[in-house]
């Protein structure tokens, strides 16, 4: 259990889609770990096509329930809901897309990775799968996503989480912070000791992991620099609602690590200016409230949803 838990903690960075790519010996282990947690979630993995783009995402929950998608975020993928979904599919039929140029689904130069773009493909892949309302939860760039979303297709969202999200002005995080003084992005590491640094930025206390493990996500995490370096380039301090919180009318909690050190907490503050917006700080937690506490955020979230069901 305890590397298994370390296994999904570590799939925050961004490679457990692709883990069947690494000439590494942690590979069958990182392999099979993230194939058992979307099997003990209740998750299978499916493709769909949006504007001729092949989209894998995570499928899982009764047909008949309400639909929960689920939004990763910058240099993360699908997988990193599991632990978070497996407290939800029995009651919700969960969608989670690996986003364009993330896990499984391709990346191409030029096809643009703002905020705007890629919520304008989760909108086409959930209505081409005949959905027509959703509960939508984004971490990070995916809460940014998700509220584009929710501006866009009021009529397709029911309710909106922002845990962790960026697309406001804010306080700069020590993850900004570190980019504006080194000119050197974290998340963007060329070497395995600042693939290190960047995971210890994620959560407020990084778990135990096999070395093998650590080393093989880090070789695909760099392997993906180039394409992760041109989503930055489209999304970071682009397209920010800062002035359009007042145009958002959907039922919206936000979620926060008050240890985050990616997206500073100032940030939940901002997005609270949302209307009736309701808020939730965990103490001791970083980036990833979903990945670190998932029992709990997923009973947080339950909660508030259950107000606003429709």
């Amino acid at each position: 259990m305890r590397i298994r838990t370390a296994l999904a903690l570590l799939a925050t960075a961004g490679v457990a889609g692709v883990v069947a790519t690494w000439p590494r010996p942690g590979q069958a282990v990182a392999r099979a770990s993230f194939a058992l947690a979307e099997r003990q979630a209740g998750l299978s993995r499916h493709t769909a096509h949006v504007n001729g783009v092949p989209i894998s995402y995570l499928a899982g929950g009764p047909s008949d329930k309400p639909v929960l998608l689920l939004v990763h975020g910058y240099t993360a993928d699908a997988s990193t809901w599991a632990a978070f979904a497996r407290h939800l599919t029995r009651d919700f039929r969960v969608i989670v897309p690996d986003l364009p140029a993330h896990g499984r689904t391709p990346f191409t130069s030029g096809a643009g990775y703002g905020a705007p773009a890629q919520a304008e493909r989760v909108a086409r892949l959930v209505t081409g799968l005949g959905i027509s309302r959703v509960h939508v939860i984004g971490n990070s760039m995916g809460g940014f996503i998700a509220a584009h979303l929710a501006l866009a297709h009021p009529d397709l969202v029911a309710s909106l989480c922002l845990c962790d999200a960026a697309g406001v002005v804010s306080t700069p995080s020590d993850a900004e912070a570190a980019l504006q003084r080194e000119g050197a992005n974290p998340f963007l590491p060329t070497d395995t000791a600042g693939y290190l640094r960047f995971y210890a930025l994620v959560m407020s206390r990084p778990p135990f992991a096999p070395r093998p493990i650590v080393a093989a996500m880090g070789a695909d995490h760099i392997a993906r620099r180039e394409s992760y370096a041109e989503v930055f380039e489209d999304f970071y301090q682009r397209d920010y609602l800062t002035e359009r919180l007042a145009e958002i009318t959907t039922p919206t909690l936000v979620m926060w690590g008050a240890e985050d050190r990616i997206v500073h907490p100032d940030t939940a503050v901002a997005w609270a200016a949302i209307a009736d917006a309701e808020s939730i700080v965990y103490d001791g937690i970083g980036h990833l409230p979903y990945v670190e506490i998932p029992a709990r955020s997923a009973r947080d979230w339950r909660a508030f949803v259950q107000r606003h069901l429709d």
